[in-house]
This record gives structure tokens, C-alpha cells and sequence, in this order.
């Protein structure tokens, strides 16, 4: 009796299952709006892959390095400037001209590493980094060597500060002597000149 009553029941309330029409071909825009979203997914994947390799490359990290220190330089400004405001208008003005900046910036920074993507692809890491490493170390021993040469000069001016009061002192004690000396020289000059 149950068993009656749920097939009346399934009859009367109607199925809307049709076995003819269940692989029915999908009509064309189903199948153009399918590639289009497939396209887009595979053209994401690129981009993200590109883009994790250039940050991951040594020019990528220096290029987040100076966009990270510029982003915190200007989140520093806005902050001061946010605090030595008044509660006003100003600063909900100051915060959405932040924003819209901040939005200009990330915009700026996507089109950069686009840009720079081909770039960074066919640049010579190792021979770039061997180089810099050299005129590294070239411009290391030239400060160092710049360094000695100012100590030197520096000591000097220092010892001769230093021996300064003591040469005058030693000067004028040793005056007497050297003119005696002169005088001794000049007669003993004279009389070798009589002589001959």
C-alpha cells in the first residue's frame, strides 16, 4: 500500500528527468563561454608563473626591495601627517587621495613587471653577478685604500700638533747655539779665505 501511494504520489507530482535529452549537445555559446574561461585560466597560470619567477630572480627581489622601501617611506609620510592632522575633513580627503595613489602605484608596479618580464628572462645572472661582485671588491680596497690615506694624513696633522710646542721650545734653546755656531763657521771661512 505504501509502496502505491509514493509511486501516485511520483506520477502526480511529475519528473522532469528525460533520458533521450541527457547527452544533448550544449549549445554554442555554452562552448565559446567554456574556451574563454579555459583561455583565461591558462593565461593566469602564465602570468603568475612568470611573475614568481621574476621575483624569485635577483633583479626581481632588488626591484620588490626599492618598491617595498617606497611603499613604507610613503606609508610612514602618510602616518605623520595623519597624526599632525586634525580630526577633520582633511584627513578622510588626505585618506582617500592615499588610497587612489596607493591604487595608482599597484597599477604602476604591475605594468613595470610586465614590462620588465622579457627582460629579466634573457638576462645573464651569473656573468651580471660575477661582474658586480668584482667591482665590488674593486671599489672595496679603493675606499679602503682612500681610508689609509686619510688616516695617514690625519696622523701626521696630529703629531705634528702634538710636536708643535716642542719644536718651538727646542728652537729657541737651540738659537743661541746655532748662532755661535754661524759665527764660529763665518770667522773659521774668513780665515781660510786670508789664508790662501
Amino acid at each position: 500500500m505504501k509502496v502505491l501511494v509514493v509511486l501516485a504520489l511520483a506520477v502526480f507530482t511529475g519528473c522532469n528527468a528525460n533520458i533521450l535529452y541527457a547527452d544533448a549537445p550544449k549549445p554554442q555559446i555554452e562552448l565559446l563561454t567554456e574556451a574563454f574561461h579555459d583561455y583565461v585560466a591558462k593565461a593566469k597560470e602564465t602570468a603568475d608563473d612568470t611573475f614568481q619567477m621574476i621575483e624569485k630572480s635577483q633583479f626581481g627581489k632588488h626591484v620588490n626591495d626599492l618598491l617595498g622601501y617606497g611603499y613604507r617611506a610613503a606609508s610612514d609620510f602618510a602616518s605623520a601627517v595623519f597624526h599632525q592632522l586634525a580630526p577633520t575633513g582633511i584627513i578622510h580627503y588626505v585618506d582617500i587621495e592615499i588610497g587612489r595613489v596607493a591604487v595608482q602605484i599597484h597599477q604602476r608596479v604591475e605594468q613595470l613587471k610586465q614590462e620588465l618580464a622579457p627582460y629579466a628572462e634573457s638576462l645573464d645572472t651569473e656573468a651580471l653577478r660575477a661582474t658586480l661582485e668584482q667591482k665590488s671588491e674593486e671599489l672595496k680596497q679603493s675606499v679602503k685604500d682612500l681610508q689609509v690615506h686619510r688616516q695617514l694624513i690625519q696622523r701626521a696633522n696630529q703629531v705634528q700638533e702634538m710636536a708643535a710646542p716642542y719644536v718651538e721650545d727646542l728652537k729657541v734653546k737651540l738659537e743661541p747655539y746655532a748662532e755661535d755656531l754661524q759665527a764660529r763657521l763665518t770667522s773659521l771661512y774668513e780665515a781660510c779665505a786670508k789664508s790662501t
